[in-house]
């Protein structure tokens, strides 16, 4: 998979939104580094919509992790599976030029839209399940 197609650009949703899944197994060819190993692909299912000038996204991302037993380093898998909603939205602009602006909880919240897109592959790698992250290293 190309690095271009995790960006769902904001005029191209149509109305009625979209539906996207990846099946991903060539992470570093996807730009997609993460800090655990996995076992196999990843796997995400999106629902995409535009709202205004925004873009949500929900959905669920799954993979299998390869892990090591802290005892006796014994190699493990397990499956990591875990929802996912994130908002994009255009960068906040400022008044002035001087002018700082404490944020608000909900604008930590946004990602934001470069370029008129949404890159979704850091959603990808936000999942985790019982302290097992897939985290981007």
């Amino acid at each position: 998979m190309e690095r271009f197609d995790f960006i769902v650009l904001l005029n191209k949703i149509p109305p009625e939104g979209l539906e996207s899944s990846y099946e991903i197994a060539n992470l570093a060819g996807a730009g997609i580094d993460l800090a655990v190993p996995l076992e196999g692909p990843i796997n995400a299912d999106f629902e995409i919509q535009r709202l205004g000038n925004e873009i949500q996204v929900t959905g669920t991302v799954r993979a299998t992790a390869r892990l090591q037993r802290s005892r006796c380093l014994a190699p493990f898998s397990y499956a990591v599976a875990d929802n996912v909603e994130a908002m994009f939205a255009p960068p906040a602009k400022l008044v002035e030029g001087d002018h700082q602006h404490e944020l608000a909880q909900d604008e930590l919240e946004v990602q934001p839209l470069v370029q008129g897109g949404a890159d979704l592959r850091g959603i990808i790698a936000e999942p985790q399940a019982d302290g097992v992250s897939l985290h981007l290293t």
